[in-house]
């Protein structure tokens, strides 16, 4: 059985706090596997894994709990452990595993039967991003072998030069046939020259067009992601992975046309070494038997670090946004070096992983030079005597050494494949993590023309502009790994255009419920209701442009303040102007130089955070929802000013939720709901304003 990792995460349903040991065991279950949760010693779960099985450990490493699958206890006490860190599985011995393993394991049954190689190879080519790459541009990528090919036959005709004038000018000693065949060869360079320029060309083209193509795709498939996915990951590990793009370009563009071509080198050039001299071709097939045993023997090693490199880098990033982000918490506090620290110990690390990999590189190319300089002395030495007797001719001996120099560079290339491979590898597995994530379902309407007629399925007629009521019934929500829930059995009302003020006590889920209510979470239970409809029946645009959620801390961009205020949407002068009086921020716009013209950093420097929330209230109006929810939207916005934007907005006929731990008293609201944090509330109580 194939479950695809992805797949696997959202069935768990990893969040902020991770998955508790009794939802993984429930997942198990789910898929026919039993399970058994217990607290074990390293030596106990190697006895545990050897008797019945896979397991799942809890482990925690740079502060961060996560679980791993101990896969196989080995004879030798090591065990071999898949991590989410890392992309393939990898062997870690028991002091290793004893630092970071927390001793709470989940042990599963042996499993009845094994995928074989063949099984699991077929699952990852189907399923592999560089195969579907190379498939949509196999055209493009086979016309760049064909002109590599050409230009690389061209450059070691070079090296036949070599045999072809010196055993020919001493053969007949004649200056005008060496003439000729220097001016034919030099031909033969400047045609090579130019098919390279041209080839330069198509291949700088191919990787802007790839590299494009995937980071679009990337960040396109980002902004379809539910809201519940981010609360489990690290906003710099999520940059991090386009640069993981520029790895799998590498290897589409340069890796995968490199390694055709060296290929055809080595069986071409290869055969012809062997015809021209089979005592020597033995000396250089030592030589290359020494190279390539040498790179696979560092395979695992290069692997394995080249994905902890990846990982220590995404931590670094996020580690570094975060202070970033709140510089003036960590000056306020007189936290520099503490936060310096933290970024030093990030930075620390990701430097031992690729001083580790420096190491082993090192190596490899220490291991090559010997090899070929000990290579090029004794073909050489053999060479010459060989001449010496008569057995070959000079010419020979000289282009025997000019073309081994193109055999052991293509056979080099192909065996040191493994560092690039598993850098792309690694870099592969990480964007295709994001990839696979599965999107929000659309379920179709049960009643419409799809009832009527059976054909496509109709979505709900709700008129945009006009107030909309908004209920639940019998909502219940808890994040991923929280020890209880959130939202449990709470039905609402909100009447068409009318304005309630949500209250209740901290951690009572009022800004969840609002995000519930937005469609910006699914609920565990229950149904929301926009206009008698069922959310989730409608299409996600749909309810986005008619429930309009507003979170405390706005979002800039870096452009002038008419594209924040339109965000790329076409909105004329007057509806701007009539915007931004209803939210009161046309005296954030006359304040500022250039008006709307003037450019705002993502940060928002130079603006209060009441001026911004004004602007986000202004960009809200444009938008004209039909709802919308207010978590804690005025938050930086003084008392008067608030009270009249509040009525400001009553214009607008839409209905309004919000959610403030202000004071609201002088705030014209139809209704006051309060959430009660009990854990065993069933509702919302409700009483008038």
């Amino acid at each position: 059985m194939h479950v695809d990792s992805a797949i696997l995460r959202e069935s768990v349903g990893l969040g902020e706090g991770g998955a508790s040991l009794f939802r993984l065991q429930q997942v198990l279950d789910d898929y026919g596997v039993t399970s058994q949760a217990f607290r074990l010693t390293v030596n106990e779960l190697h006895q545990a894994v050897t008797l019945a099985g896979p397991a799942i450990a809890l482990t925690s490493d740079e502060g961060l709990s996560h679980f791993v699958v101990v896969q196989e206890a080995l004879p030798n006490g090591d065990f071999v452990i898949s991590d989410p860190w890392f992309y393939r599985p990898r062997t870690v011995t028991a002091d290793e595993l004893s630092q970071t393993f927390s001793g709470e394991t989940l042990v599963s049954e042996t499993p009845s039967t094994n995928v074989s190689r063949w099984g699991r190879f077929r699952h990852s080519w189907k399923q592999s991003v560089f195969v579907n790459e190379v498939r949509e541009n196999r055209r493009t990528i086979t016309g760049v072998i064909a002109l590599t090919l050409l230009v690389a036959a061209l450059s070691i005709s070079s090296s036949i030069y070599l045999q072809v004038s010196v055993d020919g000018f001493l053969q007949s000693d004649s200056i005008s046939a060496l003439t000729l065949t220097s001016l034919a060869f030099v031909g033969m360079v400047l045609a090579a020259g130019a098919l390279q320029y041209i080839r330069g060309l198509i291949i700088v083209r191919f990787g802007q067009r790839v590299q494009k193509n995937l980071s679009e795709r990337y960040v396109e498939k980002l902004l379809r992601l539910p809201v519940r996915f981010y609360s489990g990951r690290r906003t710099g590990d999520l940059a991090s992975r386009l640069d993981d793009v520029q790895g799998i370009q590498t290897l589409l563009t340069s890796t995968t046309i490199g390694v055709s071509v060296d290929m055809a080198i080595v069986l071409i050039v290869g055969s012809y070494l062997a015809w021209s001299s089979l005592p020597l071709f033995g000396i250089l097939m030592s030589s290359a038997f020494i190279t390539v045993l040498a790179s696979w023997s560092l395979y695992r090693g290069i692997r394995e670090t080249s994905e902890e490199a990846l990982q220590r880098d995404a931590t670094l990033k996020s580690e570094l946004i975060n202070v970033l982000n709140h510089h003036e918490v960590v000056i306020s506090h007189g936290k520099r070096d503490f936060a310096a620290r933290r970024i030093s110990d990030a930075l620390s690390r990701r430097i031992e992983s690729e001083t580790r990999l420096g190491r082993l590189d090192n190596l490899s190319a220490t291991i090559r030079l010997v090899t070929h300089g000990c290579f090029a002395v004794t073909v050489t030495w053999i060479g010459l005597l060989q001449a010496q007797s008569g057995r070959i001719s000079l010419g020979q001996v000289l282009s025997f050494i000019s073309l081994s120099g193109y055999f052991l560079t293509s056979l080099v290339n192909i065996s040191t494949l493994q560092t690039t491979l598993q850098r792309s590898s690694a870099a592969i597995g990480r964007y295709r993590d994001i990839m696979t994530q599965r999107e929000p379902v659309i379920l179709p309407s049960p009643t419409g023309a799809h009832a009527r007629t059976g054909g496509a399925p109709a979505q709900p007629d709700l008129p945009h502009g006009t107030p909309s009521a908004l209920s639940a019934r019998g909502l219940t929500f808890s994040y991923p790994g929280a020890a209880r829930r959130v939202i449990e059995d709470v039905s609402v009302t909100v009447p068409a255009g009318r304005s309630v003020h949500l209250a209740g006590d901290n951690a009572s889920g009022k800004s969840t419920l609002l995000k519930l209510l937005a469609g910006l979470h699914t609920a565990d239970d229950g149904t929301v209701f926009l206009g008698g409809v069922p959310l989730e029946s409608l299409d996600p645009d749909t309810v986005h442009r008619k429930v309009l959620y507003l979170p405390e801390i706005p979002m800039i961009v870096n452009a002038t303040v008419r594209e924040n205020l339109t965000l790329g949407a076409h909105y004329s002068q007057d509806e701007v102007d009539q915007a931004c009086a209803l939210a009161h921020a046309t005296s954030v716009v006359d304040s500022l130089d250039k008006g709307y013209d003037e450019v705002l950093r993502e940060d928002g420097t130079r603006l209060s955070r009441g001026q911004l929330q004004k602007l986000a209230l202004a960009r809200a109006v444009l938008i004209r929802p039909d709802v919308f929810l207010f978590d804690e939207s005025f938050s930086g916005i003084d008392q008067d000013a608030f009270v009249r934007i509040w009525d400001s907005l009553a214009t607008t006929g839409a209905t309004r939720v919000l959610v403030a731990h202000r004071e609201v008293d002088d705030l014209r609201c139809d209704l006051t709901m309060r959430l009660d944090s009990a854990p065993d509330r069933a509702a919302l109580t409700k009483e008038p304003a």
